[in-house]
This record gives structure tokens, sequence and C-alpha cells, in this order.
């Protein structure tokens, strides 16, 4: 099962902001990409978003949950830094990596915006960049 993850900014905020996490196909459709694609407001957790504030929207996949998908990005960047500490340059990186902050999620999946969001949407400020 693909687990699809909405990631976008939103209003004046420049930090991205993860929306929805593991929703299959169905439910992101429902949840999301109906209301987008009609201009009307929709829930993320209990703040009411309206498309108009969204300035920019990444829909990505992953084969994996979230919590899973984020523990392995983080694993296998705590393994680099690990190797780069072991080269013995005398030089030592310290690092948390990657994987903590939701948004990461980016980063372990494919991006799928354009699969699901087609053509223009009805509220102008919306788009699918950065």
């Amino acid at each position: 099962m693909s687990h699809h993850h909405v990631i976008a900014k939103v209003g004046s905020d420049s930090k991205l902001r993860v929306l929805f996490v593991d929703l299959d196909a169905n439910a992101l459709s429902e949840r999301f990409i109906k209301p987008y694609e009609k201009g009307t407001s929709f829930f993320s957790g209990n703040d009411l978003i309206s498309p108009n504030d969204l300035r920019s929207v990444h829909i990505v996949r992953t084969e994996r949950p979230d919590a899973v998908e984020r523990d392995e990005l983080n694993r296998k960047v705590r393994e680099s830094i690990d190797r780069l500490n072991e080269l013995g340059s005398g030089v030592f990186f310290l690092s948390v990596g990657g994987g903590y902050k939701p948004q990461d999620i980016a980063e372990a999946g494919v991006d799928v915006t354009h699969d699901f969001i087609k053509g223009a949407v009805s509220t102008p400020k919306c788009n699918t960049t950065g």
C-alpha cells in the first residue's frame, strides 16, 4: 500500500508544513485534492485551511508509513556521518541527522504532486512550486 503525504507552505510562513501523512489514494482525494481543486477550506488536524492560503504544495508517495520512512532516513544519515568520522582526518562531524522533522518525509519518497493536481486551480494564489 502506498502512503501519501501533503507538504505545503501556508500563508506568510516560509517554513514547510506537513498537512497530511499516511493517506491512501482515496483518503488523499477526499481530504485534500477535492477541496483544493474546488477552492473550499479543509481541515488539517485542528486547523481549517483555505486553498487561498497555500503558497506551495507537494504530495509525496512512500511505500512505508511516515514513521518508518523517517526512521530509516535518520539511520542512513547517521551511518553516513559515522563513516565520515571513521576516516581519521582529524575533523569530527556532529549532527542529529535527518528524519526528525515531519517535512523530512519529502526526502524519503517520490514527488507525485502532478499525478494528483492537474490543470488550473480555482484559487489564483495556489501553485505547486516552492
